[in-house]
């Protein structure tokens, strides 16, 4: 009926199976991005001669978009100055994080630049006008410069966003992390995100000039005319990885996300899942001190949203949606079978117990989760998240779930079909009824890509529907 530009294949079952674009076009953080419109816009510059704009997979394996360029005297233009004059002509995805200038872009036999040979191009001009201009100007400046060399692999100005350069939220944390290595300061990750460029950040380790706490409640969209949502992260993980998910639902919908205690080290991990639910209810009274309340959770996350329904609907508060994004129920047998990860056992005790009842199919998601991360969390400089991973270890295996009065809604990806009383575990719970969506991919792929695309439209509607829901209620 229409062309999409899509190429497919049709399988023996009837299902197509995408391949890849016809054309140019390729997806930026979640955006459909035509290369060739920047392009377009990048020559009407009067010193550009020629350029290309191709997507190369940048830090944490993402798409992002780079020019090359040719210019007609030299210097070459500022990065900066490039960026400004696109961004009146383009929307923010369309810009690309990274300007290389050569004396000549690759062309084919028939005079067409060579796009497959452009990665090949040593870039010896690469930003070096622009750093002249914007240089560090002390050494706390001069070590962030070669820490986000180091990360997104380009050259940067003390004036550049991290983000518009390629960083996403996970080299962000890396970014944190290795300043608190280095410098010996730790700065929490919401205040980066309002000052993402080397200038700020230095401006704020300055002014720090010690530790500081991570807040509980972390605000990823304030705006708009929807009541707020709240969500809890899986296990010893932090808020901000819902950023991606608050952005794909929409400029009315406040999205907040809640951070357990203990990742920043100023204070012991909470070990009981009802102790969390009370300290996360008290976070957010204070934004929104009365129902209806919209809940949500993901892995570890989702028991302890399903404990907050519990303690608020006990309170006589209306939770109008609890949202539940692929978190397993272990069976009683798992229950009575696995001795639980104290708080105060090593980190490679846990994971070898967790790889013992992996290999007897006995276990949770959380724990094949914690056991894929080992290598991460053995590092020195995550012992705090290491605590509080074992902490809420603990914690899962500790916490009976009881019967919930209200509705639950489920979220599951498609890789845990395998386990067979997952869904009827959920639906015996829920004495309001339970409503399920499978989401295509595996446990991990629930908050990246198609996958968390898909999760986002889905959240959308059930959320349309729990607001007139709420709003029949009331009236």
């Amino acid at each position: 009926m229409y062309g999409t530009g899509d190429q497919v294949r049709r399988l023996a079952d009837g299902s197509l199976q995408w391949i890849g674009r016809m054309d140019g076009q390729v997806k930026i953080r979640g955006v459909r991005v035509e290369p060739g419109e920047v392009e377009v816009a990048l020559a009407r510059y009067p010193k550009v001669r020629q350029c290309a704009v191709v997507a190369q997979e940048g830090a944490g394996r993402e798409q992002r978009l780079v020019a090359y360029l040719s210019v007609f005297e030299t210097p070459p233009p500022p990065a900066a100055e490039l960026r400004r004059f696109l961004a009146e002509r383009l929307p923010d995805p369309l810009i690309p994080s990274s300007f290389l200038f050569c004396s000549e872009l690759p062309l084919t036999p028939t005079g067409k630049v060579d796009r497959l040979s452009l990665q090949t191009i040593a870039g010896t001009d690469r930003h070096i006008h622009e750093l002249r201009e914007t240089r560090p100007i002390d050494p706390i400046e001069a070590r962030l410069a070669l820490l986000w060399r180091k990360l997104l692999d380009t050259a940067a100005g003390v004036n550049d966003n991290f983000f518009a350069l390629g960083g996403t939220s996970y080299t962000a944390v890396v970014l944190l992390a290795r300043v608190a290595e280095e410098l010996g300061i730790t700065v929490p990750l919401i205040v980066f995100f309002s000052g993402p460029t080397i200038e700020q950040l230095a401006e704020e380790l300055r002014r720090r000039g010690g530790l500081t706490r991570e807040p509980a409640l972390v605000t990823l969209r304030a705006e708009g005319s929807y009541p707020p949502l709240f969500c809890v992260p899986p296990a010893a993980s932090m808020a901000v990885q819902f950023q991606a998910l608050a952005d794909l639902l929409g400029p009315d919908q406040p999205f907040y996300a809640l951070q357990p205690a203990g990742l920043d080290g100023h204070e012991p991990p909470q070990k009981q899942v009802e102790d969390m639910a009370a300290h996360y209810i008290r976070e957010i009274r204070t934004v929104q001190p009365a129902g209806p309340y919209f809940l949500g959770g993901r892995c570890f996350g989702g028991l302890v949203a399903f404990e907050m329904a519990q303690q608020l609907t006990a309170a006589g508060e209306h939770v109008a949606l609890l949202a539940i994004f692929d978190t397993i129920l272990l069976p009683e047998w798992v229950h009575r079978g696995v001795r639980p990860v104290g708080a105060g056992d090593p980190i490679w005790h846990a994971f070898l117990r967790v790889f013992h009842h992996l290999r007897q199919g006995r276990i949770s998601l959380v724990a094949r989760a914690a056991w894929a991360e080992a290598n991460i969390l053995v590092n020195p400089r995550f012992r705090h998240v290491r605590r509080a991973l074992n902490a809420h270890l603990w914690a899962r295996a500790q916490y009976v779930p009881r019967p919930y009065p209200g509705k639950i809604t489920l979220f599951r990806s498609g890789s845990v079909d395998r386990i067979p009383d997952y869904q009827r575990a959920w639906a015996g719970l829920a004495a309001g009824g339970l409503e399920a969506c499978v989401i295509p991919g595996s446990h991990h792929d629930l908050m990246t890509g198609k996958s968390l695309e898909l999760l986002a439209r889905h959240l959308q509607l059930c959320l349309e529907r729990a607001r007139s829901r709420s709003e029949e209620r009331a009236a």
